[in-house]
């Protein structure tokens, strides 16, 4: 009678299978660079129990000398909704973060659209662009509402015919079904697979190539899996750096979170440096996260003192806002009362709310405030 250890040793035998050293047979592919299939030296395959329509119960991970570089799914199913068509034979490929990588077809396999008609090479590329955009409107349709009925006394593909002109530019013309199909396997549930595999594979190593991908998906994917015992600062800052010079705004929020939580100084830090960034909406986030501090160091807060000067109106307010943490000197109140003559009134007016609050004001800063009081408010 076998062990219960002997049992958990064949289940997990049986799930993740040893390494084939079979790479996918070349053929017709569309991939997103730098990825190329002949970095591929390894594959390992694990079942998993989809929950979508195709009848396939096994991811590929693809290995480059001993790490996961992509992962895919040898599809078949049938291209038509009346079973009468050419069966639909492809490799779709995600990155190891399950970011959209590309297909390929085996030699002698090609993609046909109504009447058997075969894929024209630019269609073939259209068919990779349109599975790039994971913004697609594919998203909001069924088959059913993109496949037009069809008279059953006519023999003819379950795809031919118009399809609703709301979608005509996110499909391949006359291939309906095919692309609405294969987007939908992009995007489903075998990202979340991925994810859950990956798991057993993630290293200092990888993460670290992910964060100094040319891919903004890859980077979040890693910001969201680093792990909490290394050491942050020594090992992750540099990439962080490189993710907050970047103009994407989740990563630089998520990087800013975690540098949060390792160093309060350098958090700090790059929120001021961010703050004086040209984007927008970077700027505004810095800006959000310093007024929501809870203490604000002396060497930021004198940073903020001495750039407000030149900072646009609602730089120079949300710093005030921010200064309500630190306790200035008389140097640095003397600072903030040029603000009093500001060409901005709303600058100009926190700037007096703001030393009006502080305790402890020389008798110089009292008469700037009673000047104000009479020019500005006509007390």
């Amino acid at each position: 009678m076998l062990s219960t250890q002997r049992i958990v040793s064949l289940l997990i035998g049986f799930l993740f299978l040893s390494s084939e050293t079979r790479i996918p047979d070349e053929g017709r592919s569309y991939f997103n660079e730098p990825f190329n299939l002949s970095q591929v030296d390894s594959i390992t395959k694990f079942f998993v129990n989809f929950n979508d329509t195709i009848p396939n119960d096994t991811l590929y991970f693809c290995f480059s000398k001993g790490a996961p570089v992509a992962v895919y799914r040898d599809i078949l199913s049938g291209v038509c909704l009346d079973g009468e068509c050419r069966p639909l034979r492809i490799k779709v490929y995600w990155s190891v973060t399950g970011r959209y990588l590309g297909y390929q077809l085996n030699d002698g396999q090609e993609l046909t659209k109504k009447e058997h008609t075969p894929f024209k090479e630019a269609e073939y590329q259209l068919l990779h662009n349109l599975l790039n955009d994971s913004l697609s409107v594919l998203a909001n349709f069924t088959l059913e509402e993109i496949t037009p009925k069809r008279d059953p006394s006519v023999k003819t593909d379950g795809i031919s015919g118009a399809t609703p002109p709301n979608i005509s530019s996110y499909i391949v013309p006359e291939a309906a079904y095919t692309t609405h199909t294969l987007w939908h396997l992009v995007y489903s549930e075998t990202r979340d697979s991925i994810n859950l595999k990956m798991n057993s594979f993630i290293t200092p190593g990888l993460l670290d190539s992910l964060l100094n991908s040319s891919s903004d998906f890859d980077k979040l994917w890693a910001l969201n899996h680093l792990p909490r015992n290394i050491d942050f600062v020594h090992y992750y800052f540099p990439a962080m750096q490189r993710i907050l010079n970047g103009n994407n705004i989740p990563a630089i929020d998520k990087a800013l979170t975690l540098i949060a939580a390792n160093s309060d100084s350098l958090y700090q830090q790059e929120l001021f440096a961010l703050s004086q960034k040209d984007n927008y909406s970077i700027k505004l986030l810095a800006l959000d996260r310093l007024r929501s501090l809870r203490s604000l160091r002396p060497e930021i807060a004198r940073k903020m003192i001495n750039s407000i000067l030149q900072a646009q109106p609602e730089v120079a307010n949300s710093f005030l806002l921010a200064l309500e943490k630190y306790n200035p000197s008389e140097e640095d109140m003397r600072k903030i009362s040029n603000l009093l003559t500001d060409k901005s009134d709303q600058v100009a007016l926190n700037a007096y709310l703001y030393l009006l609050r502080v305790p402890g004001k020389s008798k110089w800063i009292e008469k700037q405030l009673k000047k104000f009081e009479r020019k500005k408010m006509k007390i």
